[in-house]
């Protein structure tokens, strides 16, 4: 009986949690849509934060370095760690040379994985890492022409990335070529972002970008590139709440939708945008680490398509008044609560 109360007690809760944040906005989805945060079993190796993440298509996510309070001087990670997902357990695959944060991550799908710009231990890094999941080993491949930082990317096929930087640093749209490990300085972006994040659209050949500048109030307009034509335009009347933090997007396998995980409020929710119909909304998400009054971002993100799940590495959570947490923890978010 008394766990029946403590259920009871939990639900109108949750009802009127949903309730309220469906009176602060439309944008936000109604009480009857919402989602649990899952604590996996296993941790991190230590604290982590602006990292990136990528899924193999099969049972592993790789995590790409990131910023690791624990290790000074340079407090960021060399690590590529991989997360084997039937097991929930958790290893180091391979090194870079030196630590690194802030990049972006893309693959030939085909076992190597291309890390592109952010920070390295003493400046902007313009180096472009391979790593090769089949040997473990990790080589720079090329060059950048400029700094890309806390960065954006997409692929319009297998073999073809594009990678874009935000951080406030001027920068080009770039173009690498995975069989040629060649690039192309494709078009200079028209806004100088801070915070950003991309999604292809493989039905119309395009790109979403979406960014906000921390010094100007307001999310930016949502830019659309064509890779045919090589040209930007915006989308008019849409609306998104401004990235106040680094976040992380994630396309689901069908490429109907886009997530948008940390950074932006309700920190307790996922930002999920349709590509075709271009709607976005916010979804509340229960045991959220941004729950409570607490602002959260900074953790790398994959999607795994064979459980419809988003998963989340380490992180960063910080409460009015208090000290910033770096998070070793690993969460998962089943997004089939959504498909009814």
């Amino acid at each position: 009986m008394k766990g029946q109360k403590n259920t009871v007690l939990a639900n109108n809760v949750l009802l009127l949690w949903s309730g309220l944040l469906l009176f602060l906005s439309p944008l936000i989805t109604s009480q009857q849509e919402y989602l649990v945060a899952v604590e996996a079993g296993s941790k991190l190796p230590q604290t982590l934060a602006h990292s990136v993440a990528a899924y193999d298509g099969n049972d592993t996510i790789y995590v790409f370095g990131g910023y690791n309070e624990t290790c000074p001087p340079s407090y960021l990670s060399d690590q590529i760690l991989r997360y084997t997902v039937s097991t929930d357990s958790i290893e180091v695959a391979a090194r870079f040379p030196k630590g690194l944060c802030y990049g972006a991550v893309t693959s030939d799908n085909e076992g190597a994985y291309y890390f592109f710009g952010g920070y390295d231990e003493f400046e902007q890094s313009l180096a472009i890492y391979k790593f090769s999941s089949i040997s473990g080993t990790v080589s720079q491949v090329s060059f950048l022409p400029n700094g890309v930082i806390q960065t954006a990317s997409f692929q319009s096929n297998s073999k073809t990335s594009y990678v874009f930087g935000g951080g406030l640093v001027a920068t080009s749209i770039i173009k690498f070529d995975t069989e040629t490990d060649t690039i192309t300085d494709v078009i200079p972006m028209p806004v100088e972002y801070d915070q950003m994040l991309s999604f292809w659209d493989n039905v119309n050949q395009v790109a979403y970008i979406f960014g906000s500048r921390r010094p100007t109030p307001g999310a930016e307009p949502v830019m659309v590139f064509s890779p045919e034509s090589n040209e930007i335009t915006t989308l008019t009347n849409f609306t998104f709440y401004e990235f106040e933090y680094p976040t992380r997007g994630v396309m689901t396998t069908d490429g109907i939708y886009g997530y948008g995980v940390g950074g932006f409020f309700p920190y307790d929710s996922i930002m999920q945008f349709h590509l075709q119909s271009l709607e976005t909304k916010y979804v509340p998400v229960l045991n959220h680490p941004g729950a409570n009054g607490t602002e959260f971002w900074g953790a790398g993100a994959a999607y795994v398509n064979s459980l419809n799940r988003i998963y989340f590495f380490g992180g960063v959570s910080y409460k009015s008044g208090g000290d910033s947490n770096f998070n070793d923890k690993i969460w998962f978010i089943d997004l089939s609560p959504l498909d009814g």
